[in-house]
């Protein structure tokens, strides 16, 4: 039967609770299973206990070898009536007092596996009972009426065979077997911490137990955050490969959450034989409450909660992240010198960096190994931070002493005056940063016009965006340097009156809609500096991948375009927005192939386009000597540009 008697749809429910969690961890039926063999263990009390899992692998594939079949066993209390009617059930309740179990975990086994067969010899009332079943979406709710046969003479042993893979998803299962070793033993570390009474054996492409790689565990003092304990166990993980330096929240015996530690060089630390990765691992009651259904997060605020004494990730990870800073110290101190002195030389090479000297956030950010480059942009970017925060806290508080008739000198000087002397420090030097800012967009600008990896250019919107913000107008994007590239085509355009970018007329206007609107890629309008009159720049950006033809001219566009607008057509209802007259003059710019043969063979002849000396860009004077005209292709723009802002890049020595 694959609908229970309470209306629950089988495979929706696999579907809906477990589906992408297995997709997102292929081997969480295996987490499953094993978890569940070591709570039959606990509850037969067996003074010894024994988990063995083997995975039977595809011997016809390539490597690494598709897994095909999972097999748990254990000497646990076995599937008694009262287990497999719970496993028949889901959202069962029976280990939840105790265990904290959300009765949906073997809906893992059903979202990568078809049949699950399940052999099992248990005692009850003083008498054996095997019990073997091989359970399918079909039957999975008849279980609780199965039963079991009375036998003698077998020991009690159970196990559990995963097979009959979903052919969809049996590439989640490629999994090298020593990343399923790494895999197994960072989940399990919790429960291998815990519990010393439970061997878990792996067999594989070799048989090893799970605790061989947990050794050196050093207990540290328990931490607290909120009102809530964290126990904190510091591991040395001497894993040849595939690990990491990390912070493990655990819940319910199993790791479900990592951090890395950053401040942490990326390989082993430590001298000689006793080098190792560090892997911190958290356990606490208050994590065990807060463990989702499907086990694999926690629900828990990522920052600070406005509840009372609620603790919250980044709290949590900032405690045990100190902890374990703490345990290292001694493994570190060559690394930490070595930072030291890179963090210095930052500041001789760049003096009015100098301030931020005492700003621990820069140097906990950092990764201990860091070349002296990334320390170097870690400072820059934090002086960035830094100066917006001036500029924002300037903007409020001159707002709110505006907004009074007579400023409280006192009050200002008491809740202002350290934030603004700090803004003085950052902004004798302003210029350092927007020249690095433009450092950056000129390479972003150089990356972009490299082919992909598909072997295509990015799409003109790329490029567009890159420029001005696409959909948007100096209405709703603010004017500053920042927050556009303006620049890039001529600085003389980064400071105007209005813009718009990719809007069409009525949107310009203010006008009501009308189908023959067109839409400009870019729109700018700036005061004549010796005219109360608006001078007008329109762009026209051709993607190299867009063919140029008789409907697909962007100087015609341009043409048309100055037109209208000589035409009243993007006068503002207000007389205000846009001022033209018989004096204004259009600018226009495209962006297109120039080596394209319709521009070749017909744009330059038809709109009397002269060739400059480089062969990559064209000029011309239009519309009786009041649109002047340039043409180019993408590359030239960004020489142009490069040429302009080298002297300031290469001054302050960013290259």
């Amino acid at each position: 039967m694959s609908t229970s008697e309470h209306g629950y749809n089988f495979r929706n429910a696999v579907a809906q609770l477990a589906g992408q969690e297995v997709q997102k961890t292929p081997l969480l039926p295996v987490y499953e299973a094993i978890h569940n063999s070591i709570q039959a263990i606990q509850l037969a009390d067996r003074d010894e206990g024994e988990i063995r899992v083997e995975f039977i692998r595809d011997e016809g594939d390539m490597d690494p070898k598709r897994i095909v079949e999972i097999r748990v066993s254990d000497n646990g209390i076995g599937f008694t009536k009262e287990n497999l009617g719970s496993f028949g059930e889901l959202f069962s309740d029976y280990k939840k007092k105790k265990y904290n179990c959300k009765g949906i975990g073997r809906l893992a086994y059903f979202a990568l596996f078809y049949k699950v067969h399940i052999k099992s010899v248990f005692e009850e009332n003083e008498k054996l009972f095997l019990l073997d079943e091989v359970v399918t979406e079909n039957n999975f709710y008849d279980l609780p009426d199965v039963q079991a046969q009375e036998v003698s003479d077998i020991a009690v042993q159970t196990s559990i065979t995963l097979t009959g893979v979903n052919p969809s998803l049996s590439d989640l299962l490629k999994i090298l077997p020593g990343t399923l070793k790494n895999d197994l033993t960072q989940h399990f570390l919790p429960s291998l911490l815990s519990i010393k009474n439970i061997k878990i054996k792996i067999s594989d492409d070799e048989e090893y137990y799970l605790d061989e790689n947990v050794k050196d565990v050093t207990q540290d003092d328990p931490v607290v955050v909120g009102k809530s304990v964290f126990d904190v166990y510091h591991l040395k993980n001497r894993a040849p490969r595939n690990a990491s330096h990390k912070v493990i929240l655990s819940a319910d015996g199993r790791s479900v959450k990592e951090k890395a530690l950053h401040f942490l060089p990326a390989g082993k630390i430590g001298e000689n034989d006793d080098r190792f990765y560090l892997n911190t691992v958290v356990i606490s009651d208050y994590l065990n409450g807060k463990l989702n259904h499907q086990r694999t997060d926690f629900n828990i605020p990522k920052t600070k909660s406005l509840a009372k004494d609620e603790p919250d990730l980044e709290s949590i990870y900032g405690v045990v992240t100190e902890k374990a800073r703490s345990y290292t110290q001694d493994n570190i101190k060559q690394f930490e010198d070595i930072q030291d002195k890179l963090i210095k030389k930052v500041f001789e090479d760049l003096p009015h960096l100098a301030f931020l000297e005492e700003d621990s956030q820069v140097k906990k950010g950092l990764k201990l190994g860091d070349d002296a480059n990334v320390v170097k942009d870690a400072y820059v970017k934090r002086f960035a931070e830094k100066q917006v925060e001036s500029f924002n806290y300037v903007k409020v508080i001159t707002k709110k002493y505006e907004s009074n008739e007579i400023p409280n000198f006192d009050e200002f000087r008491k809740e202002s005056l350290g934030k603004l002397e700090e803004g003085m420090k950052l902004n004798h030097a302003p210029l350092v940063s927007y020249v690095k800012y433009r450092d950056f967009v000129l390479g972003l600008y150089d990356k972009l016009l490299e082919k992909r990896d598909d072997d295509k250019y990015q799409p003109e919107k790329v490029l567009h965006d890159l420029l001005f913000p696409s959909k948007t107008s100096s209405d709703d994007c603010s004017g500053d340097y920042f927050n556009h590239n303006l620049w890039l085509i001529d600085d003389r355009y980064a400071v105007y009156d209005y813009v718009a970018s990719d809007l069409k007329e009525y949107q310009i206007s203010g006008d009501e809609y009308e189908a023959k609107d067109k839409r400009y890629d870019i729109f700018a309008a700036y005061k004549d500096p010796i005219g109360a009159e608006h001078n007008v720049f329109i762009v026209e950006l051709k993607r190299t991948s867009d063919p140029l033809s008789e409907d697909n001219d962007p100087v015609r566009q341009i043409v048309q375009y100055a037109e209208r607008i000589m035409d009243g057509k993007l006068l503002h209802h207000d007389g205000k927005r846009i001022n033209v007259s018989d004096n204004t003059q259009y600018f226009g710019l495209v962006l297109c192939d120039v080596h394209n043969n319709y521009f070749r063979n017909t744009m330059v002849r038809r709109h009397s386009l002269k060739e400059r000396p480089d062969s990559r860009s064209y000029h011309s004077v239009l519309l009786q000597n009041r649109l002047f005209l340039e043409v180019m292709n993408y590359e030239n723009l960004l020489e142009i540009a490069r040429a302009r802002n080298k002297v300031f890049i290469d001054k302050l020595n960013y290259k």
